[in-house]
């Protein structure tokens, strides 16, 4: 014989379990978004240098490694560009691999030490000044060789500034005698010129 009470918990037990088939199915596994990609500068090419460097700023771009008149820039979506300036100009503004940002992984370590050049020297990893610049410019016209880098130990004085470059990649050395942005001598430092 049935009790009230019994009725009462199958009742019960009954309500619970169309309780747990109603309600509403949990949500779906969170979904990780796409990475955001870096926008592209390909349209920088032309820019005035200090034009370019506000953009690439304005679109997450941060500079990371800079050789002579070379900038790499960094983006945290994981992507390099090298940017090569002529004449006060973004001449190249072009992708580069992380290695080249001083990255060692996407997710990426701090820019790499200055490289030594194969001249003893130390290539320099700061911005070039005015006077810097216009040697790197004119040393690069008169070797016909774009690929050059400013080397550390640049010499400043009342009568000219004496800039150390790197030409080529062996970074054949050069001095360059300048003031206020006008070069007054350009010297090869190693065999006679040749590199």
């Amino acid at each position: 014989m049935l009790k009230i009470s019994d009725v009462v918990f199958v009742v019960g037990g009954l309500g619970l379990a169309l309780a747990a088939c109603s309600s509403p199915p949990p949500p779906p596994p969170a979904t990780s978004a796409p990475p955001p990609s870096a926008p592209s500068v390909s349209d920088l090419v032309g820019a005035r240098g200090s034009s370019g460097e506000m953009e690439l700023q304005k679109r997450g771009y941060s500079p990371a490694v800079t050789k002579g008149l070379t900038t790499f820039w960094w983006h945290p979506a994981g992507t390099c560009v090298r940017v090569v300036t002529a004449q006060g100009r973004y001449k190249t503004v072009e992708p580069a691999s992380g290695v080249q940002c001083g990255k060692t992984t996407a997710s990426a370590a701090p820019a790499a030490p200055a490289a030594p050049a194969a001249s003893g020297q130390t290539i320099s990893q700061a911005t070039p000044t005015k006077d810097e610049q216009a040697c790197l410019q004119a040393i690069a016209a008169k070797t016909q060789n774009a690929d050059v880098v400013l080397l550390t130990g640049t010499e400043t004085s009342e009568a000219n500034n004496a800039v150390y470059v790197g030409v080529g990649p062996q970074h054949a050395k050069w001095r360059c005698l300048v003031k206020n942005g006008q070069v007054s001598e350009m010297t090869s430092m190693t065999d006679e010129g040749r590199l």
